[in-house]
């Protein structure tokens, strides 16, 4: 199990797409071959990085590539991860869910590895602060 370190990650990705194809079952129906397709590639992609990124026998785990070619894996990983918090977030905008607290979760893990998810957050939290200060003017006058 050592020489697989990131298929925890998989695994619970690929829980993640079973839990939210579960609550969107009634909803909007995900035909099996494409659920087994999303299961199988969120299970294979961090199987074969564990294979590229193999663990020296003698020491502690180091990778096989290079420094730029280990930011690019990570940064594959937190697109990935990100995307699918995010898209699950927007897809809540019109099925039954918290769209308003997943979307933010899925723009803060991609703002780990990307900028302009951060902008688009410092931009919610400056509207959503105009919001909470014009309604706050608005109740002592009440």
């Amino acid at each position: 199990m050592d020489n697989f370190r990131y298929l925890k990650v998989g695994l619970s990705l690929a829980l993640l797409f079973v839990s939210a194809q579960l609550l969107l079952a009634r909803v909007y129906p995900i035909p099996t071959s494409a659920s087994i397709v999303v299961i199988a590639l969120l299970l294979g992609g961090p199987f074969v990085a564990s294979l590229i990124l193999r663990a020296n026998a003698d020491g502690p785990p180091t990778a096989a590539l290079d420094g730029s070619a280990r930011s690019t894996v990570k940064r594959l990983v937190v697109a990935v991860s990100g995307g699918l918090v995010l898209a699950v977030g927007v897809a809540m905008l019109v099925l039954p869910g918290p769209a308003f607290v997943v979307i933010p979760i899925g723009l803060t893990i991609l703002g780990s590895e990307f900028e302009w998810p951060r902008r688009l957050l410092s931009k919610m939290r400056e509207r959503a602060r105009r919001a909470l200060g014009k309604t706050v003017e608005r109740e002592p006058r009440a």
